[in-house]
């Protein structure tokens, strides 16, 4: 697993909509090879409802 990868995850119960979802690896590859339980992702989504909220990126084409 490396930065900027993409995976699929099968996210918690009670995640909206509880599919398995597209999502882009963007901890460091320094965290991602130690013995960290963990992994910082963002999800990708095709959805543009909240693409103006606070905490989201809209990524465009080129």
């Amino acid at each position: 697993m490396e930065r900027g990868e993409v995976w699929w995850a099968d996210l918690p119960e009670g995640s909206s909509p509880g599919l398995p979802r597209p999502v882009l690896i963007i901890q460091s590859d320094k965290f991602n090879r130690s013995r960290i339980n963990t992994v910082v992702i963002a999800i990708i989504t095709t959805s543009l409802k909240f693409a103006n909220a606070e905490g989201n990126v809209l990524l465009t084409a080129r």
